[in-house]
């Protein structure tokens, strides 16, 4: 019998797509211990048991399921900081914490996957739906009737004795505006806390 090398042909290139497909891994999970710093983060402007905030109970906060790498701007914010000195100036901070804050560059950031929403203290979470990119904050409004706003997480970065960490943290909260900003947390007794939250832009 004659083969069909038509058929043969098809079966093989399929093969190869599916071992390639195989092969395409989604990103590493970020690690356990971000979740509790993206938690802090989110809730550092809620103030749960002020009585003009008990409207925001149940206001809905939409985070990207996959860290970002920060924005160039951001960046070049950050390194302005650094290189002249206003870290030390400006956040009083020590040489521990500029030697830690000297080596961060793009190459450390890379995408990971949040596998759950991080607990907030009086505000629901959810994770922003796929292909949320092509629907600008109207449109996602139109959709969740409760939305207040949009996170972008980074990856956390800890300092090699893992007493002081960084995360760049962008929110959306209007059509046109919303903030960037760099947190820097220190391990207190066990526990993060923010040491400091520096601005980066605003819009």
């Amino acid at each position: 019998m004659i083969p069909n090398w038509h058929s043969f042909l098809l079966c093989a290139l399929l093969l190869i797509s599916w071992g390639r497909s195989g092969d395409e891994k989604s990103p590493p999970p970020v690690a356990t211990t971000d979740y509790a710093i993206y938690a802090l983060l989110i809730n550092a402007d809620s103030q749960c048991n002020h009585e003009t905030d008990q409207t925001r109970q149940k206001r809905l906060v939409l985070i990207n399921p996959t860290t970002s790498t920060p924005t160039a701007d951001s960046l070049d914010e950050f390194d302005e900081l650094t290189t002249f000195r206003r870290l030390a100036t400006d956040y009083m901070l020590d040489a521990d914490w500029r030697t830690f804050l000297e080596g961060i560059n793009r190459k450390k950031f890379t995408e990971r996957t949040l596998s759950k929403v991080p607990k907030l203290q009086c505000r629901q979470a959810a994770f922003l739906p796929r292909r949320s990119d092509q629907q600008n904050f109207v449109d996602l409004q139109a959709t969740y009737k409760n939305l207040e706003k949009l996170i972008y997480l980074s990856q956390v970065i800890y300092s090699p004795d893992q007493s002081k960490a960084m995360c760049f943290y962008t929110e959306i909260s209007t059509s046109d505006g919303g903030s960037g900003s760099c947190f820097l947390l220190e391990k207190q007794n066990g526990t993060w806390t923010i040491r400091t939250r520096i601005s980066l832009w605003l819009s």
